[in-house]
C-alpha cells in the first residue's frame, strides 16, 4: 500500500493528474511519447486487468506542472490515438484533496451502474458492444415508454 507521502505527491502540483478514458491500444511508451509534447511527465500508468494483463482501457498521466496538464487536456480530449477508433476522453483526476481518497497510481476504478442517453434506435447489443471495451458489462437495461413501448433512449 502506499504511504501518504505518495499519496501527497500525486496532488502535488494540484491537478496535474490526468485521468485518460479508451486508447485501448496504446501502450505507456506511446501514451508518455505522444502527451509529453505538453510538458515533463512524471509517470504514466496504464491500468490492466489482474488476471489477463489486458489494458482496462484507462490510464493516468502525471504531469510535473499544472500547466502542462491543462494544455494537454485542452489539446487531447476528443482526440484519436492508437488503431482504437473512438476519440479518447480526458479529464483532471480526482485526487485526496477533492475528498476521494486515492492510493497513489496503482488505484483502480468501479462503477456500479451508468445513466446514458441513446439514440431510440439503438439496441441493447450495441450498447453492450461500445461499452464492452471498457470493461465487463453486466446489464444493459433500455426504458420504454408505457403507451408506445418505443425506446425512450
Amino acid at each position: 500500500m502506499d504511504s501518504r507521502a505518495d499519496i501527497q505527491k500525486d496532488d502535488d502540483p494540484p491537478h496535474s493528474r490526468l485521468f485518460v478514458i479508451g486508447g485501448k491500444s496504446v501502450s505507456e511508451t506511446e501514451l508518455r511519447d505522444i502527451f509529453s509534447d505538453f510538458g515533463k511527465i512524471e509517470y504514466v500508468s496504464v491500468k490492466r486487468d489482474r488476471e489477463t494483463n489486458q489494458p482496462k482501457g484507462f490510464s493516468y498521466i502525471k504531469f510535473s506542472k499544472t500547466s502542462s496538464a491543462a494544455k494537454a487536456l485542452e489539446e487531447m480530449n476528443g482526440k484519436v490515438i492508437g488503431t482504437d477508433p473512438r476519440p479518447i476522453k480526458v479529464v483532471i483526476a480526482a485526487s485526496n484533496r477533492d475528498g476521494i481518497r486515492v492510493s497513489g497510481h496503482d488505484e483502480d476504478i468501479t462503477a456500479t451502474r451508468l445513466f446514458i442517453v441513446v439514440p431510440k434506435s439503438m439496441e441493447k447489443e450495441e450498447i453492450r458492444d461500445v461499452f464492452s471495451a471498457y470493461g465487463d458489462v453486466e446489464h444493459v437495461s433500455i426504458v420504454y415508454g408505457k403507451g408506445t413501448g418505443e425506446s425512450r433512449g
